[in-house]
């Protein structure tokens, strides 16, 4: 179920019968809709001839994901879309953006879109002047302009935060190697229950926000390395590559990638030769899908949990 608030809404007969596949990984039985876009709220009854008890009797009972009998499956990100992250052999950046969010900071929603965590994290980012204290960015394209692929691959940490329900913060981060900073109490972000999550992710409660900067700052350089380290390892189950149409641009962003280590290269005076040989070996290490893409690590858990749906 690709709707921002995932299954929550899903009858209750099929739910409890059915492994669901979901980008919301909200955990709490007793809930309510909690979109700012008023025709997708779930919990406004709705009475029909046809159906004159209603339908929120048929959806009520369960949680919007289970953990061990649900997925929570990343949102598809085309390649181009993190064509300069160092993970698709971008020549890396300096890291020098200490946390990173650009997208929709509720200028214009109701006070509930995102839970208000976006708009108290834009307030606090202007009030306490976080950008001149910390290299922090916060806001929408009007406060940040710039290439995003660009920005992601240059942050330290990026925010992982709910819109109307999913959004697909996650996916941006761990794709560009940068330090998921979670922040959605009680909801499971994608994989956070098949991979060990939370060595290279950071949780923060809801409640938590003010002092932010001042935390990821003190986080030793040693941890922060093996985060990343340990990102590197995941990274390539966040793309869908293995579809032909997808694996053709992600070689064209590969391949583009090594022309512009060369063009570095050649721009530094290096020695022609060195170029060449260093260029015929980015090629041969430049392939992908070299692992398990998102749709192959989907189909993997499947496998697994086939012994318990007999």
């Amino acid at each position: 179920m690709t709707h921002d608030e995932g299954a929550c809404y899903a009858p209750t007969e099929i739910y409890g019968s059915s492994i669901f596949l979901t980008h919301w990984g909200r955990t709490d039985l007793h809930h309510e809709s909690n979109t700012a876009f008023t025709p997708d709220n779930y919990t406004q009854e709705y009475v029909h001839p046809e159906q004159p008890n209603g339908w929120m009797h048929l959806i009520q009972g369960h949680p919007c994901y289970t953990p061990g009998k649900d997925l929570v499956i990343p949102a598809l990100k085309l390649p181009h879309h993190f064509r300069q992250s160092p993970l698709v052999f971008h020549p890396p950046r300096e890291r020098n953006i200490l946390l990173y969010l650009r997208g929709d900071v509720g200028k214009h929603r109701l006070p509930n879109y995102s839970r208000g965590i976006r708009q108290r994290l834009y307030q606090l980012w202007k009030d306490e002047d976080w950008r001149a204290n910390y290299n922090v960015m916060i806001g929408d394209g009007g406060d940040i302009p710039g290439d995003y692929s660009e920005h992601l691959a240059s942050s330290k940490f990026c925010l992982v935060v709910p819109g109307d329900g999913w959004s697909p913060r996650l996916e941006d981060a761990v794709l560009h190697g940068c330090i998921p900073v979670v922040i959605m109490d009680g909801v499971r972000a994608v994989w956070e229950d098949q991979l060990e999550f939370e060595r290279c992710s950071i949780r923060v409660g809801e409640q938590e926000l003010e002092g932010l900067p001042q935390q990821l700052a003190v986080v030793p350089q040693r941890v922060l390395e093996d985060m990343q380290r340990r990102l590197r390892k995941v990274w390539h189950r966040y793309a869908y590559v293995s579809h032909p149409i997808l694996a053709s641009e992600m070689n064209e962003v590969l391949h583009q990638n090594v022309r512009i280590w060369r063009q570095q290269m050649e721009d530094n005076k290096q020695d022609p030769a060195l170029v060449q040989r260093i260029t015929d070996q980015l090629k041969q290490r430049a392939v992908f899908p070299a692992h398990d893409d998102a749709f192959h690590t989907v189909l993997q858990w499947l496998y697994w949990r086939i012994p318990e749906t007999r």
